[in-house]
């Protein structure tokens, strides 16, 4: 981990990082690269609107979404998992 990855915030220093992924219902592969291109941008908005950063967001053999977030330590994994 180098010092380019902490961030400084008004009360502390921190680099917290999340891991979510989703699947599709059954692991059907339906997504395609059109929904990864559709899925990256959406994500990007909403992660700006509500204060998070999604590091990396890929698809995964067609059937699940790996997204890869950064956030402040007040903000809980569940908020990020359900808003994007």
């Amino acid at each position: 981990m180098g010092k380019e990855n902490i961030k400084h915030a008004r009360t502390c220093v921190y680099n917290v990082n999340y891991h979510i992924v989703w699947s599709v219902k059954y692991r059907r592969k339906i997504l395609d690269a059109e929904i990864e291109s559709y899925l990256k941008k959406l994500f990007q908005e909403i992660a700006e609107e509500k204060g998070f950063e999604v590091v990396m967001m890929e698809v995964g053999e067609n059937d699940h979404v790996h997204v890869f977030a950064s956030a402040h330590p007040k903000v809980v994994p569940s908020y990020i998992r359900g808003t994007i």
